[in-house]
């Protein structure tokens, strides 16, 4: 703002002068005209003094809402970097257990692989098991087929003989039916 604007000027008349003789001013009309000059000039320096004393203040016053904020921004970046440090240090904590970490990741994964080894060896021996009682049991259901046959034919003479050999591989294929079951129901486990 420009201090000039705010000041106040006034025309005022000029005094009348007294003249004595001559033309000649006089000394009283003379401080009189002076009086209001200086006046005038005291207001001005005044006024500007005053302008600014108020722009002063109003920096002051910007001076201590810069610092206000300024504190404010401090305090904040202070917790911030509080709890970057924490993190880091967290960050570091375990980037320092790592290793362990990795050795027990290892040694997991080795001994979940000996575990699948050890199931996919006992499906495979089960598998085989399997395989050897199906064949058993076509051999088993091939001998009372053929026993059946026999048994029913008008000419042998020890009928009653294949009659017990045929009630004999009936419970023996029995009991391996019941034990392919058993290992199917086990398979089907894994």
């Amino acid at each position: 703002m420009n201090p000039l604007f705010f000041l106040t000027v006034t025309a005022r008349k000029k005094p009348p002068t007294h003249r004595g003789h001559k033309g000649r001013i006089s000394s009283r009309a003379t401080a009189q005209s002076q009086e209001p000059k200086v006046d005038n000039a005291v207001q001005r320096m005044l006024s500007s003094k005053n302008l600014r004393i108020n722009e002063l203040k109003n920096q002051l016053q910007d001076f201590r809402l810069n610092l206000d904020e300024m504190k404010e921004e401090n305090k904040l970046l202070k917790k911030t970097q509080k709890r970057q440090e924490k993190a880091l240090g967290k960050f570091e904590n375990e980037e320092s257990d790592l290793p362990q970490l990795l050795q027990r990741h290892n040694n997991e994964v080795r001994t979940l692989r000996e575990q699948l080894k050890k199931t996919q060896d006992k499906y495979q021996r089960t598998d085989r098991y399997l395989r050897d009682a199906e064949d058993e049991l076509d051999k088993t259901k091939n001998k009372l087929k053929k026993y059946k046959n026999l048994a029913e034919d008008k000419n042998l003479l020890e009928r009653q003989e294949l009659q017990k050999k045929v009630q004999q591989t009936e419970i023996d294929l029995e009991e391996k039916d019941v034990k392919v079951r058993e290992l199917e129901k086990h398979i089907n486990h894994f």
